[in-house]
């Protein structure tokens, strides 16, 4: 999702917001070009998504790793693009560049139903479409899919996955570094 500012509504004008999957390095460097010198750039992706899970079983946590690899080398998913976020805005020169860092998911205890039908959905379109092969488990992707719901659906469960902002402000033409942040 990318915002660009403008006059009426949403966000003041000069400011562009981009917001998961778009985080790669050549497409924020491509979308500052478009900002205004004092203009403001504001990054939001999640970090090490879908890998935190305590106290998972052994294979469970491989055969997730393995499937984030899959969707990383075929599908163009970064489970790691949060923290990359920073290194982006600093090695554009990008001034006055801050951080924030939230938990997008924090769910222990009694799974709720929203959790319930999001991750099981998530798990039955993405990593059933992921490519990997499921070559641990001799009943495939539908045993996985009973492992992981074992484990997920358990209340001593715990997963969390963080989400990250990155904000920043383009210097002025010429000018580094510049105090020069005015998002109007």
């Amino acid at each position: 999702v990318v915002n660009v500012g403008r006059e009426r509504g949403g966000f003041p004008p000069n400011i562009i917001k981009v917001i998961g999957s778009l985080t790669k390095y050549f497409i924020v460097k491509n979308i500052s070009k478009n900002l205004k010198p004092g203009g403001i750039l504001c990054l939001i992706d999640l970090d090490h998504n879908c890998l935190n899970h305590y106290e998972a079983p052994p294979l469970l946590m491989k055969t997730l790793a393995g499937i984030m690899d899959q969707l990383e080398t075929r599908k163009n998913f970064d489970p790691y693009a949060g923290r990359k976020l920073y290194s982006y805005l600093y090695d554009l020169h990008f001034d006055d560049i801050d951080m924030d860092l939230s938990a997008h998911h924090l769910i222990f205890g009694n799974l709720s139903k929203t959790d319930q039908f999001n991750w099981t959905t998530k798990v039955k379109v993405a990593v059933r479409n992921s490519g990997y092969d499921f070559h641990d488990y001799d009943g495939g992707f539908d045993e996985f899919f009973e492992v992981f719901k074992a484990f997920f659906f358990a209340s001593r469960r715990f997963t969390y996955t963080p989400v990250i902002l990155c904000r920043g402000c383009k210097p002025a033409e010429g000018i580094y570094p510049a105090d020069n942040c005015n998002p109007s």
